[in-house]
């Protein structure tokens, strides 16, 4: 660009120079075209990588909401079991205490 200017600058411009001019502004406008190229190529692989991560969030939030619901009924079989259990201990240790009471006034 320099050259460019330089040569625009002289009082006089040469065909020659002219000519000179014109070739290395074409060598710029295919240097241009050539960087967009690239520029438009990048920002496609970029939105192709975003997309792709779009779907693995979307997976991973699938994935997440599939494990919490699994965990939760794992808690609820849990809870259910255990209420089961402490009912069936307690029914128990009525019976047994009916049952004590029996053999105290046998004794008595």
């Amino acid at each position: 660009m320099r050259d460019v200017e330089a040569v625009l600058q002289a009082e006089e411009v040469r065909p020659a120079d002219m000519r000179e001019i014109g070739v290395r502004l074409r060598g710029i406008e295919a240097d241009l075209a050539a960087t967009w190229m690239c520029v438009t190529q990048v920002r496609a692989e970029v939105a192709a990588v975003r997309g792709e991560v779009d779907q693995e969030f979307a997976a991973l939030g699938v994935e997440l909401t599939g494990a919490r619901l699994q965990v939760g009924e794992h808690f609820r079989t849990a809870r259910s079991e255990m209420r089961e259990k402490y009912d069936l201990l307690r029914c128990e240790m009525i019976e047994l205490g009916i049952r004590l009471d029996r053999l105290l006034d046998q004794d008595g």
